[in-house]
């Protein structure tokens, strides 16, 4: 969630020079392709453990998306998104999920 609440909050400044006015339009073309997944983590601590593994597809495909965007793919992502704050968000990622069938496991007692 911080990484769309960073897209978001570059997509409401007012921005005042052309440099900004391009990153703003990268902020709407990649909170696009999060669109289907911010629910998502929105709501994962309240997630059926079902839905969460149901969600891994949907995720991959917002991910791959944004390196495969039209819109996205011309403006140079490797610029905005280079290999370590990917697999930076690779990992924060699998830690959500995660921690959330952790959290499943405990409440279910399914140790035992």
């Amino acid at each position: 969630m911080d990484e769309i609440e960073v897209w978001r909050d570059i997509e409401n400044e007012n921005l005042m020079n052309d440099h900004n006015e391009k990153l703003k339009a990268v902020a709407v073309n990649i909170l696009e392709v999060f669109q289907p997944i911010i629910k998502i983590f929105e709501n994962l601590e309240k997630e059926p453990i079902g839905n969460v593994v149901g969600h891994i597809d949907r995720i991959f495909d917002c991910l791959n998306a944004l390196w495969t965007h039209p819109e996205i793919y011309f403006i140079d992502i490797q610029s905005y998104y280079p290999q370590k704050r990917m697999e930076n968000m690779f990992k924060v990622i699998s830690r959500s999920i995660g921690v959330r069938i952790e959290k499943v496991f405990k409440e279910n007692d399914m140790w035992q």
